[in-house]
């Protein structure tokens, strides 16, 4: 990853769901110190979280403890115990960022409110991230991925083309919202960074995952309301389906990806040779619509069947027709476009082993890449930052460890 870029920052992470770690984690890959503390009792929500490599549960083989967490140093401590919190302030006055994601309400019953914590450090910034937000009649509600999905308006209208109106309403596949509200957390905090530069002073950045899954959905919804419209899904007609639903192939699915312009159509015919489309009537659009079920889609899914999707990939490409496979996450993790720019690098554990590992959306012309680092172990650095960083002596830090305070 791109040396030094954040190597002025030192970041304590008191996060235990994925937007939170995936915040911190976009921060530690860029080169910030992060000081990732867990419970000396259980550890980390995540690392109870499946897959597990080699389908062996651990809490040091989590598939998602590993790629949400690399490139962080991990500490155990328990801030619900006196010696705990005065441990932890001690790493807030090291401090330049503190991300949180906790219920609200809960570092202050501790304690430990960003009020409060600003009279230890001054210049602290402290971004909080939950489901609806530090304020409003929503605060105290849990939610997952679900919850926000449907609460953020975005499940009303998936899936977006359906067959089966009357079906319930789902959410965005994987993690996604999570990881927007990561990056939130993320470039947040890291603009905060800046002002803190200039005025020597923090601030409390409080980010809410309903409120950044509108962001991204958003242009929608709020048209809509100002039109008096409603966003919603809409039927999965021949008219919508046409030319925006995938047609099998040899090795699994291909979409052939044409807007309505006579010259695209042309150009496909002669691709396909296909006579029997080469039809006057054909020549609009409503009719290639009207006509995609029973004459057209046929015709395509026969061709394609003779071939391999990588292969119509690149006879589409040399023919001027937009189409591209329907990869699956084994074709993309061998992607020669994805592997040809570093965009997976391969990281060490000491038990999971080596492993590639997603990592680097961007290139800098100006920055050299690190090797990145592996998740941590449970206390993995527990000396290195209590001693070196805090000054504890090995004596102080057993009696921390016998009482389980860390």
């Amino acid at each position: 990853m791109p040396a030094n870029a954040l190597e002025h920052l030192t970041i304590i992470e008191l996060c235990t769901t994925i937007a939170g770690s995936m915040g911190c984690k976009i921060l530690a890959d860029l080169g910030a110190r992060v000081i990732k503390i867990e419970s000396p009792k259980k550890g980390d929500n995540l690392r109870a979280s499946g897959p597990f490599l080699n389908d062996e549960p651990d809490p040091d083989l989590s598939g998602p403890f590993l790629f949400y967490n690399t490139n962080k140093l991990g500490v155990t401590l328990d801030i619900t115990v006196l010696a705990g919190q005065k441990l932890f302030k001690d790493l807030i006055s090291k401090a330049q960022v503190l991300v949180e994601d906790f219920p609200p309400g809960t570092m202050d019953e501790l304690g430990l409110s960003y009020e409060s914590l600003k009279q230890i450090n001054p210049k602290l910034i402290m971004t909080s991230a939950t489901p609806f937000g530090q304020f409003g009649p929503y605060k105290s509600f849990k939610a997952n991925e679900l919850n926000i999905a449907q609460c953020g308006g975005i499940g009303n209208m998936l899936p977006y083309f359906s067959t089966d109106m009357s079906r319930s309403m789902v959410k965005p596949g994987g993690k996604a919202l999570s990881g927007v509200t990561g990056m939130v957390v993320a470039l947040s905090t890291l603009a905060a960074t800046f002002d803190q530069t200039k005025t020597g002073k923090g601030c409390h950045i409080d980010v809410s995952q309903q409120d950044s899954q509108l962001l991204v959905e958003g242009i929608g919804l709020v048209f809509g309301d100002c039109y008096n419209l409603e966003f919603s899904r809409q039927k999965h007609t021949p008219m919508q389906r046409s030319f925006r639903e995938p047609v099998k192939c040899k090795d699994g699915y291909f979409m052939i990806c044409l807007n309505t312009e006579e010259k695209e159509w042309r150009r496909l015919l002669k691709l396909i040779n296909a006579p029997s489309l080469d039809r006057e009537d054909f020549l609009s659009s409503l009719t290639r619509h009207e006509n995609w079920d029973n004459s057209i889609k046929p015709v395509i899914e026969e061709w394609a069947s003779r071939y391999e999707k990588e292969e119509l990939f690149k006879i589409c490409q040399d023919a001027g027709v937009s189409g591209t496979p329907v990869r699956t996450s084994k074709e993309l993790f061998n992607n020669e476009q994805m592997r040809y720019r570093g965009f997976f690098e391969a990281v060490d554990h000491p038990k999971a082993g080596k492993l590639d590992y997603p990592f680097a959306p961007m290139q800098y012309s100006n920055m050299p890449f690190f090797a990145p680092k592996g998740a941590p172990l449970m206390g993995e650095h527990n000396s290195n930052i209590y001693e070196d960083l805090l000054g504890y002596t090995r004596e102080e830090l057993a009696a921390l460890a016998e009482s389980a305070t860390i």
